[in-house]
Formats: C-alpha cells, sequence, structure tokens
C-alpha cells in the first residue's frame, strides 16, 4: 500500500524516461493528448516506451490499475477500515484506523494527481496550438505566394508551373513542421502522390535523402495498394502511431520498414479527388494530433491549386472546341458563300440582253406527245 501511493506521490506530470514505474500515467482510454516517456498518446492505442517497447506494454495494466481499480477501491477499503476499526479494541482498532487513514490519503492523492493531469493536458494542448500558430505563420507566406499565383493564372500551361511550385513548397513545409511535437528526435518524410488515372503515382518527395518512397499503388494491385487508393479517394486521413506492433489491417510486411510511423491524408475537393499527401517518421509515436490536423490543412492548400489547374484545364478544351467550332463555322459560311456565287454566275449565263435592254428568258424546247402505253417520264407501261 504505502509503496503504492509513494509511486502515486513521486509521479511527475508529463512522464519520465528514466523510471519505469514514472512511464504510467492516469490518462483516460478516451483522451487524445497522454504521453509515455514523453510519447503522445491517441485513442487508447497500446503504446510502450519508445525506446523499449515490449516493457512499455508490460507496465500496461498498471496504467489500468491506476485508473481504473484504485479510485474505485479506496473508498470501499476505507469504509471497510472504519467499520472494523468500530468493532475491535486496542492495537487492532489502531491499526484499522491506520489502513482507513492511508486509503483516505491514497484517494487524495489520485484526486490531486488527476487535477495535475488536467492541467498538464491544457498546457500540452495550449502549447500544441501555440506550435501550430507559429508554424502557419511562419509558412504561410510562401505557400499564399505560390496558391495566388495558381489563381493568377490565365492557362492550363501557367495554372500548371503554378501548381508544380505550390506542390513543391506544401511538401517541403510538411517535412519540416510535422514530427516536431515530442521531445523524441526523428527523421520525416514526407511525399505527395497525384492520381494518373485509377494508379497513384509519386509526384514530389522531400526528406530522409537516400530513401526512396514507392513509386506508385495500382488499382489492381495488392490489398495494400488498394487501401491506399481507397485512402486518397476517401475524406480521412490515416494515422498509424506504431507500424510495426500496431499495424492497420492492410499491411501484411509492417516489420522491417524504415517508418515506423505515418499520417496519410488525402488532396480532395467535395467533387474531385486528386492524390494523397504523405508524412512519416522513422520513429513511432513521433506524429502527434497536431501534424495530423497540420498535414490535413496542408493537403487542403494542394487540392485547392489542382482544383484551379482542372478548372484552367476545362477551360483551356472549351476554349479550343469553341475555336475548332467557329473555324468549322467560317468554313461552312465561306463554302455557302462560293455556291452562292456559283449559282449566280449559272443565272447570269442563263439571261441574254435583247437589243433594246430587255432581258429574254431561255427558251426551254417542248416536250414531245406522249404516246399510248407511256407514263409522263417516258416509261412504257403495259395496258390492263
Amino acid at each position: 500500500m504505502w509503496t503504492l501511493l509513494a509511486c502515486l506521490h513521486d509521479f511527475p506530470p508529463g512522464g519520465s524516461d528514466k523510471c519505469p514505474c514514472a512511464s504510467v500515467r492516469l490518462v483516460p482510454d478516451t483522451a487524445l493528448l497522454g504521453s509515455y516517456c514523453g510519447h503522445t498518446r491517441r485513442r487508447g492505442d497500446a503504446v510502450g516506451d519508445q525506446h523499449n517497447p515490449e516493457q512499455g506494454r508490460t507496465f500496461k495494466w498498471k496504467a489500468r490499475l491506476l485508473e481504473q481499480v484504485l479510485p474505485m477501491g479506496l473508498p470501499v477499503v476505507t469504509l471497510a477500515a472504519t467499520a472494523m476499526a468500530g468493532v475491535n479494541h486496542g492495537y487492532a482498532k489502531l491499526y484499522w484506523f491506520t489502513i482507513a487513514g492511508s486509503a483516505v490519503l491514497g484517494s487524495a492523492l489520485i484526486a490531486v494527481n488527476k487535477d495535475k493531469e488536467k492541467k498538464t493536458l491544457r498546457k500540452q494542448a495550449v502549447q500544441a496550438k501555440t506550435n501550430l500558430a507559429m508554424a502557419l505563420s511562419g509558412a504561410g507566406q510562401p505557400l499564399m505566394a505560390a496558391l495566388t499565383a495558381v489563381s493568377a493564372a490565365r492557362t492550363a500551361p501557367e495554372a500548371r508551373a503554378a501548381v508544380s511550385v505550390l506542390v513543391n513548397r506544401t511538401v517541403a513545409v510538411a517535412k519540416e513542421a510535422c514530427g516536431r511535437q515530442t521531445e523524441v528526435e526523428c527523421r520525416t518524410r514526407a511525399v505527395f502522390y497525384r492520381f494518373v488515372g485509377d494508379d497513384l503515382q509519386v509526384e514530389y518527395c522531400e526528406g530522409r535523402q537516400g530513401e526512396k518512397p514507392r513509386d506508385a499503388f495500382f488499382q489492381n494491385g495488392t490489398a495494400h495498394d488498394i487501401e491506399a487508393i481507397r485512402t486518397a479517394r476517401g475524406r480521412n486521413a490515416l494515422v498509424v502511431d506504431d507500424l510495426e506492433n500496431n499495424p492497420p489491417a492492410h499491411f501484411f510486411d509492417p516489420k522491417g520498414r524504415k517508418y515506423k510511423a505515418f499520417i496519410a491524408a488525402p488532396v480532395r475537393t467535395d467533387a474531385k479527388s486528386f492524390g494523397m499527401l504523405i508524412i512519416d517518421s522513422d520513429k513511432a509515436f513521433t506524429l502527434s494530433d497536431v501534424d495530423t490536423g497540420y498535414l490535413v490543412l496542408l493537403a487542403s492548400i494542394i487540392a485547392a491549386g489542382f482544383a484551379h489547374l482542372h478548372s484552367a484545364e476545362q477551360a483551356d478544351e472549351d476554349r479550343a472546341r469553341l475555336e475548332s467550332e467557329t473555324a468549322r463555322l467560317e468554313s461552312e459560311t465561306a463554302r455557302l458563300e462560293s455556291e452562292t456565287a456559283r449559282l449566280e454566275s449559272e443565272l447570269k449565263s442563263y439571261k441574254r440582253k435583247s437589243s433594246n435592254g430587255t432581258v429574254v428568258e431561255p427558251q426551254i424546247p417542248p416536250r414531245q406527245p406522249i404516246a399510248k402505253g407511256e407514263d409522263p417520264d417516258g416509261q412504257l407501261v403495259s395496258e390492263s
């Protein structure tokens, strides 16, 4: 009992990588923020020490004990010990009073620790919002300049060149901004895949030189390929905190990959999907919810650029079709004018002027009398 209370009392908010006991935190299963040895915990996933994941998982049952059993068990112990103290005398009564007091003290320490935890989470949320605001303010100007250049493009070639610059800057910003919310040093890589037909093909990559990303995902490929394309066509980001120990169902070979965590955000508008923006890290639990929101925002910026490019390409196609139809109508008009001139010339050739200026129409030779048994067109008919 006293060992457990001492562990509760000495536990520092935010965790520590020096003591395994200090890595256990009172974090609800539904909490989005919580840390084990400085790592971000999300959606109640099984988390452990980044430096020793197996050791971290062995202490998971302790976290369950601290956050569920003790808050309910200590009041019961207090009531039971008080009742036993009431029916005993002497040293036995003192013993049960000591147990009841210890239980009350434990309940108080748990309440204090929960209050510290709430304050720590609020502080982390404020710090995360501050970091995101600073990242946006630092990267906002070049991104907005690139997006303005896309909007100012009047033709598809101009828009295509401006979108290429926008993609390069956005991917570079994603690589620099994501993975900086935890205390663990990590190397990140940002990749943009674009739809070419029904397949996803890599268009730009930034980070971790020498580690080339996969070239493409094919519609008729493996389950991994199909799931990647489904994510790109969907509306929700895919977040994987620990690829090796908690991979998605479609990952058939999560072991041995150079990246241990990743976030994939679809690049799309309401009507059309353009591709997928991915940020990955070489260490697990180093991409936070702030990174997820940031990546979704960057994916939306790329989608805005591609939407304008799509509109410019449609405008160029409509313009080319209109010009082609105009040229066809002009050619048809010229042909009709030529035919009209020819008919007028032929009409004039049939007209003759007399010496006094009167116009004499050409004489048409009369038809021969229709013989018996012949129709007006000169065909013989049989007598009925």
